[in-house]
C-alpha cells in the first residue's frame, strides 16, 4: 500500500478552516459586546464594525470617548449611568458579553 502525504495541501485546508472560524468567532463577539455598548448616535457601535477587521481576532472600537464611556463603571456606579438609546448598555461591555456568551464564542472557536 502506497500512502500519499501532502503537507503543503493539508496546511492550506486546515488554514482555510481556521480563518473562517476566526472570522465567524470576530463577528459574534462583535455582536454580543455591541448588545451592551452605548447608544447615543450609534457611533460607537459603528466604531466597532468599522475598525475591527473580520478574521483578525481584533476587535475594537475607536472613537475619542470610547476609552472613557468602557472604564466608565470604574469611577461611577451603575445605577447611576442612564443611557437612554440602549438599556442593556454598560461599562465595559465586551466583558458583560463574555461572561454571557463565552461557551457559546468557544464552540464557534472549536467548529461546534
Amino acid at each position: 500500500m502506497n500512502v500519499e502525504f501532502n503537507s503543503t495541501k493539508i496546511a492550506a485546508r486546515l488554514e482555510g478552516v481556521i480563518e473562517k472560524r476566526q472570522k465567524l468567532l470576530d463577528s459574534e463577539v462583535l455582536k454580543d459586546s455591541n448588545y451592551f455598548c452605548p447608544i447615543n448616535a450609534g457611533t460607537m457601535q459603528k466604531s466597532g464594525i468599522l475598525n475591527t477587521v473580520l478574521g483578525s481576532g481584533v476587535v475594537q472600537w475607536k472613537t475619542p470617548y470610547v476609552r472613557y464611556q468602557y472604564y466608565l463603571g470604574e469611577k461611577v456606579s451603575p445605577s447611576q449611568i442612564k443611557y437612554s438609546h440602549n438599556k442593556n448598555a454598560q461599562p465595559k461591555w465586551f466583558e458583560a458579553a463574555k461572561v454571557r456568551h463565552l461557551k457559546k464564542w468557544e464552540k464557534i472557536a472549536n467548529g461546534n
